[in-house]
């Protein structure tokens, strides 16, 4: 008798559920049925520009450690490993990789220290060659990098696609976003 009372209820409980969502707030539907009106013509908002699709992948059977280029080997593992600044040991791995107009490689790195929290570096790559390399806080760029248009800066976003930062290639902090990152339309 309990079970089928139980039953009984639940029934009940899920039919007046569903006939809430259905019926939903007279205010409410009406909001959602009329469309946002704009009192005052707007200018689009500047939006990031976007880079070319590269042809370099960070690769790896568990972590990323070398970058191929249209399939090839470009980067090394030692090569990359190597080039991590500072003195932090252990694992290592390539979480974004882009290219600037000049076909300048940034690779966004992390380590990993035994007992310690990962550690995040940007790495610039040139012909093969290093050019720079500086720690960034973790965290920094795990939505993704964007260079400016002329390929000086680097942009840094998070996950949730805040700005996080935006270096020069020495390594150098700016604060904001320069206009060089943006076009309007």
């Amino acid at each position: 008798m309990t079970a089928r009372f139980l039953v009984v209820a639940v029934f009940v409980l899920a039919a007046a559920a569903a006939g809430d969502a259905f019926r939903g707030e007279p205010g409410r539907v009406a909001a959602l049925e009329r469309p946002a009106v704009e009192e005052r013509a707007t200018v689009a908002p500047p939006r990031l520009v976007l880079g070319k699709a590269n042809r370099f992948r960070a690769v790896g059977p568990f972590l990323n450690k070398r970058v191929l280029r249209a399939g090839k080997e470009h980067l090394p593992a030692e090569a990359v490993e190597a080039a991590f600044p500072g003195d932090v040991a252990g694992p290592l791995d390539i979480s974004k990789v882009a290219v600037a107009p000049d076909g300048t490689l940034v690779l966004a790195v992390y380590r990993f220290p035994l007992g310690r929290p990962a550690v995040g570096a940007l790495q610039f790559w040139r012909d093969r060659r290093l050019l720079s390399a500086f720690e960034v806080p973790t965290g920094y760029f795990g939505g993704g990098l964007a260079f400016s248009r002329d390929g000086r800066l680097v942009a840094l976003f998070s996950h949730d696609g805040g700005l996080r930062g935006v270096y020069d290639r020495g390594g150098r902090l700016l604060s904001g976003l320069p206009d060089s990152f943006l076009s309007v339309g």
